[in-house]
């Protein structure tokens, strides 16, 4: 049998942490990276009936932590600081690392100025036994994979 490569082993998705302006908040149980989006612009020239392509503004689209419900009021205390003193203020940077099985760093993405646009909860519901869901919309300025 052959040698197995570990740079050929896939990551497992639930293994991962994340740190927000060196704040480690390890207990999210969904992440959303996105990629980010550029606009198509077509367009043509003079009588040609075959559009060409160009490309428009990129954006970066939302990302959405999900977590149990914990004590912990640091996502709600900085979503409230957005809504009393707005974003910019407000902004901070966000690293999301993948982890092997050993405990050693894999796949890692910077996102750039986010800010918390959104925090809800999940309904009580007396005949689940879940936990409460904790969702967080963050806003951002970029996503960059690192390594």
């Amino acid at each position: 049998m052959a040698d197995r490569r570990p740079d050929l082993d896939p990551y497992l998705g639930y293994r991962f942490r994340v740190d927000i302006d060196g704040i480690g908040i390890a207990s999210f149980k969904t992440i959303s990276i996105p990629s980010p989006e550029t606009q198509v612009k077509e367009y043509r020239e003079g009588g040609n009936t075959v559009s060409s392509k160009l490309a428009g503004i990129t954006g970066a689209t939302e990302i959405t932590l999900e977590k149990g419900l914990f004590s912990s009021m640091e996502l709600w205390e900085w979503h409230n600081s957005v809504v009393q003193t707005g974003a910019i203020p407000n902004r901070k940077n966000m690293s999301i690392t993948v982890v092997d099985e050993e405990g050693n760093d894999g796949p890692s993405w910077e996102v750039v100025n986010c800010w918390p646009s959104k925090v809800e909860y999940g309904a009580l519901d007396a005949t689940n036994d879940e936990p409460i869901p904790e969702t967080v919309t963050i806003q951002h300025e970029g996503v960059k994979r690192v390594t």
